[in-house]
């Protein structure tokens, strides 16, 4: 805050320099008479100048609506600044005239260069904050693709182990090498790919509900119910043949095809 206000204090003076400058070169004073001395007019010019550039600056810099005006700052305390100085020495509105135009029209000069050093600015910050958006869109992206990523990584590793009354491992696999399993009387078939990548089959005197909440359990997505008597995982359907009411799926490495219950909706597997 303490660095801003210097900054704000350093501009307005070496404005009031410029303004007093102008003023000198073009002998503005000179053209009245007055009854007050050159060096007091220039003096009073200059500081009034400063402490009108340190307010507006101010004032413009914390107002949310005008903040975007700041480039008129300058034409604003210049205007001001004529106007008191002509109340002051004026006689006629000539006077007026002359003297107010006299620190307006040397402000116009950084006027102009504060409103399109405020463009170029405003539009890099825009390009800026564009590409940033573009960036944070991107690396959003790729954050979804390596949390999905991540997810596959996560159930690759799942595994599914059965075992009976005594704890006693009798199936061991990860999920995404089982292609389905078949409900047979009070057992279940589990189709699954071996280390040597050969479809093997075991079966466990378990039921197809009790599997389903083993999978829910260990949050394995990919399998569906869609018959009464199959599980599948849906990684390894191939193709949904068939009619309405009466569709099959085929399954990679499967020799056979699997029915699908009326109830079940095919529109989940395409």
């Amino acid at each position: 805050m303490k660095l801003l206000m210097s900054k704000n204090i350093l501009k307005a003076f070496l404005f009031g320099i410029y303004e007093v400058v102008m003023l000198f070169v073009f002998d503005v004073f000179s053209l009245f008479k007055f009854d007050f001395s050159l060096l007091f007019l220039y003096s009073f010019s200059f500081l009034l100048i400063v402490g009108l550039n340190v307010f507006f600056n101010r004032l413009f810099a914390k107002n949310t609506f005008l903040k975007s005006y700041v480039f008129l700052n300058y034409l604003t305390s210049s205007f001001l600044c004529g106007v008191f100085v002509s109340i002051i020495v004026g006689e006629s509105l000539n006077v007026y005239l002359v003297l107010i135009s006299s620190f307006v029209i040397p402000s116009l000069l950084p006027t102009l260069f504060v409103f399109l050093s405020s463009l170029f600015l405003g539009s890099k910050s825009d390009n800026k904050a564009k590409e940033e958006g573009e960036v944070k869109e991107s690396l959003g992206f790729q954050n979804e693709k390596e949390i999905a990523q991540d997810q596959l990584i996560e159930e690759t590793n799942i595994d599914f182990v059965l075992t009976n009354e005594n704890g006693k491992v009798l199936l061991d696999v990860k999920t995404n090498k089982i292609i389905c399993f078949e409900a047979n009387d009070n057992y279940a078939v589990t189709y699954y790919i071996n280390d040597k990548d050969e479809v093997k089959k075991s079966m466990e005197r378990i039921s197809l509900k009790k599997i389903e909440g083993i999978l829910k359990r260990i949050n394995a997505t990919t399998f569906e119910r869609v018959h009464k008597s199959y599980l599948i995982n849906t990684k390894y359907v191939e193709e949904v043949t068939g009619k309405a009411q009466a569709y099959k799926l085929e399954m990679s490495r499967l020799q056979f095809k699997i029915p699908v219950s009326r109830s079940f909706k095919v529109s989940v597997l395409k």
